[in-house]
Formats: C-alpha cells, structure tokens, sequence
C-alpha cells in the first residue's frame, strides 16, 4: 500500500500529522495517466491545424503535470515523448513530430510553477508565455517545410496579403448587398419617384434628381468601404492581443485539468493553499485607463498610443473579467449578500440575451469593484 502523503502549506515542509484521506495515485493508475498522456501526445500531433492541436495539447499538458507530479517517476517525465516519433510515422511529416511535443513545455511550466508553489496568476501567465513562444516555433517550423526557407518579410507579406483579401472580399459582399437593396427601391418605385405610389390617386412625390441620387449613393458606397477598411485595421491591430488572449486561456485550460485531477483522484495537497486569479491594482488601473482610451477614439483617429490602449484593454480583461466572476461567487456564498447576488444574476441573465456585450461590461465593471474593494464590489 502506498504511503499516505499529506497537506502543505506554502513555504513550509510537509506536515507529518496523519491525513489518510491523502494518498499517492495506485501504480495502475500512474500507468493509465502516462498511457493517457501519450494518446493526448499523439493526437495533438495528428491535428489538421494549430487550433484544435492547441486546445488538445493544453488538456494533454495538464495530465502530463499531473502525472508527473503525483508519480515523481522518470518513465511519467520521457515515456510521452514516444508521440512524437509514433505521430511523425502515422502521419507521414516531420512536422506532426513537432507538433505532438506542443504539450510538453505546457506542461513542464505547470510543473515548476506548483513546486514553487506559485499563485494561479503567476501560473498562468507563464504558461501563456510557454505556449505563445512555443507555438510561434511551430508556426516557423511548418513556414519553413512549405516553403523551404525562412524570410519574415515573405511573411510579412503574407500576413498582409491575408488581410487585404479579407478586405476585398467584405467591401464587395457590403457593395454587392447595398446594390441589390438600392435596385430593389428602384423596382418599388414608379416614374423614377423617391418612394412607391401607393395609390393612384395619390399626389406624386417630388421627383429625385438623378445627379442627386448618383451622389447619395457614391456617398454610401464611399461609407461602407471605410467601415469595412476601419473593421479589418482594427481587427490587424489587434492580432497580437488577441492572440496574447489565447494563449491565456490555453493556459487557464491546462490549470484546470491539473485542478480537476486532483479532485478526481483526491490530491488536493498538490495544489497551493491559496490557488486562484488575482489581479493588482496597477493593472486594474492600466486596464481602465487603456478601455476608455480606446472607447472613445474613432477609427478614423487612430493612434500608436490608441493602438497600444486597445491592445492593453484587451490583454488585462480575461484577468480582470474573471474577477467578476470571482466576486459574483464571493455574493452568492455569503449569506447576507445573496439577495445583492440573485439580483445581479437576474439583470446579467436579461442581458446575456438581448445584449451580451453589456453583459461583458458589467461583469468587468463588478471585477474592477473586487479589485479595489476586495469584497465590497461596485455593483
């Protein structure tokens, strides 16, 4: 029988008091979770793209952790890496080597920041780093196996020539759409008036100069084209945070299988005492600042600093939104606050319906109130 292993606290040794509920994983089960972790390494390699071999490799990332932490055992640490050679054979390229490996430096950042004994935040940041750097070497990887040499201006040119197809394709489907909906007027009318006759014996309108409407509708077209050029900028732009964004949540995805293993096989000793997302007040303030930088500028007033805003805003809010989230849970187990919280769930509900991006805003609005206020939130 295995002996019993017992919770810590942060920064101190093992406490010795007996704990029986606490054991190590059977070593049945170390070899199902190694197995396991091996399968997950493969597929990850077989996906068709960096997406769903990302989302497979966090889930693969966080058994990995789990296994080699609760086992401690070399074969939990090497025994995975066997997907690499076995996705490379299955599917024929060098780069499904590569990309089975996706889950390893996951997982090994895990794994140092829980012996360090780390805060959730800290986890996860470096995982999101991990992952980021990790998955720009294997965009660079297939970059250069499909082109067999690597040039950042070829891909800077790429990166360019993708958005300004996007930006061709949308202004003609808004144009194409204007055109049918400005024919279909025309059809509704009768001898070239601005709007139908309904009845015969109705007085006529006023009847529209041509020269007029040419100009009102160069004047449309003109519009959706600059709406169309200012989305796709913006959506350019914006690419680092969003990705900066993912890379976030692959790595809160990966913590929580980690969390969800141990609580399936009773370990919760190998988490710290202290384990969820915080948020400091400098960030709070930066998130804020950077939000309504950007709420009030107009694409046609875009600057490096509004640039650099938007790109702020939109890094800090997962941090910040899961802060709201945290201080509705704080409401709904605290039993003087919870008729605060049923009203608050009732008003998000209504706006997760008809309008969700308000149902965002007030959830970050309840994050900024639990960073500042702690339990005392602003809503």
């Amino acid at each position: 029988m295995n002996e019993p292993l017992h919770p810590r606290s942060e920064g101190t040794a093992p406490d010795t008091t007996s704990s029986p509920a606490f054991t190590k994983p059977s070593p049945v089960l170390g070899l199902v979770l190694i197995a396991l972790t091996t399968v997950g390494g493969i597929l990850t390699g077989l996906c068709p793209d960096l997406l769903s071999a990302s989302v497979i490799g966090a889930i693969t990332a966080g058994l990995y952790s789990y296994t080699f932490l609760s086992t401690f055992a070399p074969a939990a640490m090497f025994l995975p890496a066997l997907a690499a050679p076995i996705a490379a054979v299955l599917a024929g390229s060098f780069y499904a080597a590569a990309q089975a490996l996706l889950f390893l430096p996951l997982g090994v950042s895990v794994c140092l920041s829980m012996l360090k004994i780390r805060k959730k935040t800290s986890a996860v940041v470096c995982g999101a780093i991990t992952f980021g750097i990790t998955a720009i070497v294997l965009f660079l990887i297939s970059y250069i196996m499909a082109h067999g040499t690597l040039s950042f201006d070829a891909i800077k040119a790429s990166y360019n020539e993708t958005f300004e197809t996007v930006r061709m394709e949308m202004t003609e489907s808004m144009l194409s759409a204007y055109e049918a909906m400005e024919q279909a007027a025309k059809n509704q009318t009768e001898g070239g008036f601005s709007h139908p006759v309904i009845d015969s014996t109705d007085p006529a309108p006023n009847p529209v100069d041509p020269k007029d409407a040419e100009r009102q509708a160069a004047a449309m077209r003109a519009y959706l084209t600059a709406m169309v050029d200012m989305s796709v900028n913006s959506v350019k732009l914006a690419v680092p945070a969003l990705f900066a964004v993912f890379a976030q949540i692959i790595a809160y995805l990966t913590l929580g299988i980690y969390r969800t293993m141990t609580r399936l096989c009773r370990t919760p000793y190998m988490l710290p005492r202290t384990y969820r997302i915080t948020v400091s007040r400098l960030s709070a303030i930066i998130f804020v600042r950077s939000y309504l930088i950007n709420l009030f500028q107009t694409g046609s007033a875009m600057t490096v600093s509004g640039i650099a805003s938007a790109n702020l805003a939109t890094m800090l809010m997962p941090g910040v939104f899961v802060m709201g989230l945290t201080s509705l849970a704080r409401r709904a187990k605290d039993p003087i606050r919870r008729r605060s919280f049923f009203i608050t769930a009732a008003v998000l509900a209504f706006l997760v319906i008809f309008s969700p991006s308000y149902a965002a805003f007030f959830i970050l609005v309840d994050g900024i109130g639990e960073i500042f206020f702690g339990g005392r939130s602003l809503l």
